[in-house]
């Protein structure tokens, strides 16, 4: 179990979306990461509605997360234990 000072880092404060369904995601902390949607919108399922670039071009930042509408969004937790550092 993750401590609450842990699990803080989490909070996403900035995002860009940018070309080949790439994140641009910055956190609380001063973290900065690049995270790869592409593999998650080819799997399909909720986020293959991504595929539209308009629609992924979107992502914007709501409470703690990167959100696309009110019913899609990605766990900040992923963004960040899974995303590359971005210099």
């Amino acid at each position: 179990m993750k401590k609450y000072s842990e699990s803080m880092n989490y909070i996403v404060v900035a995002v860009k979306p940018i070309e080949n369904y790439v994140l641009l995601v910055d956190f609380i902390d001063g973290t900065k990461k690049r995270f790869d949607m592409k593999p998650i919108i080819d799997r399909g399922g909720v986020f293959n509605r991504l595929r539209e670039k308009e629609k992924f071009m979107t992502a914007h930042v709501d409470r703690d997360t990167v959100v696309w509408d009110d019913v899609l969004d990605i766990a900040p937790e992923s963004l960040y234990e899974k995303g590359e550092q971005n210099l």
